[in-house]
């Protein structure tokens, strides 16, 4: 999927500021049964009755991603969090493919990855420790979870997919630009949107080297999915 830092930053930019904003926000709903990302996809296939057709499971290499802006010691920064502890699946009848809820594991987002040591004596890790402490409370709220609307399905090409987002307990409706691919084993879902962190009510813990952080987010995932028992 491509990635244009120069527009996100040409928006971050026009964002900064923004990071106190208080948008309105949907009353909170409970997320799907507690428990490993796995449970909480089965326990929401059961309800939605599905389970007729092909289905795929998520496959390695899968992963979402998010993107933000932030002055970091004065300079401008792109933050990429990686989180490849994802699942869901998708059953295919026909020409009609169905998502199940994607869910996250909240702690899972790394911004780190292949770092190397910071000349200031930064620890690596620090970041990705805050946003489980302090952004996503992690202990309190262990997942993230999209849910598409009961309607949404799938189909070759480009196109959209409306559903809720579920983050620290607030559920709001979101919209991912999509485009679904067959591969050579199965199917390949990459999506984008747009979020505000003052939405879920995401606030920055004071940080001496960090000015500013964008209240917009760009979202993404990459999901590949194979066969159950592939």
């Amino acid at each position: 999927m491509k990635r244009s830092f120069a527009l996100l930053l040409l928006t971050a930019t026009a964002l900064l500021g923004a990071c106190n904003g208080s948008d309105p926000v949907d009353e909170p709903t409970p997320l799907p049964a507690a428990g490993a990302p796995e449970a909480a996809v089965a326990a929401a296939s059961d309800e939605t009755g599905e389970g007729s057709g092909t289905t795929y499971a998520l496959a390695p290499g899968s992963e979402a991603r998010f993107y933000i802006f932030e002055l970091f010691r004065g300079e401008p920064l792109i933050v990429e969090g990686i989180n490849t502890d994802v699942a869901g699946t998708v059953t295919v009848e026909g020409e009609r493919a169905v998502l199940s809820p994607v869910v996250l594991d909240a702690a899972g987002f790394v911004t780190e990855r292949g770092a190397a040591p910071s000349p200031l004596g930064d620890e690596i890790g620090w970041r990705d420790e805050a946003i489980d402490r302090f952004i996503l409370d992690v202990d309190d709220y262990p997942e993230i979870v999209f849910v598409p609307d009961s309607d949404s399905e799938l189909s070759p090409g480009m196109g959209s997919l409306e559903g809720t987002l579920t983050v620290r307990d607030v559920t709001a409706p979101v919209v991912f630009d999509v485009q679904l691919e067959e591969t050579d084993s199965g199917w390949l879902v990459e999506g984008s949107t747009d979020v505000l962190r003052s939405t879920y009510g995401l606030t920055i813990p004071g940080v001496a080297h960090i000015a500013e952080v964008a209240d917009e987010i760009r979202l993404e995932i990459e999901l590949l999915f194979e066969p159950v028992g592939s």
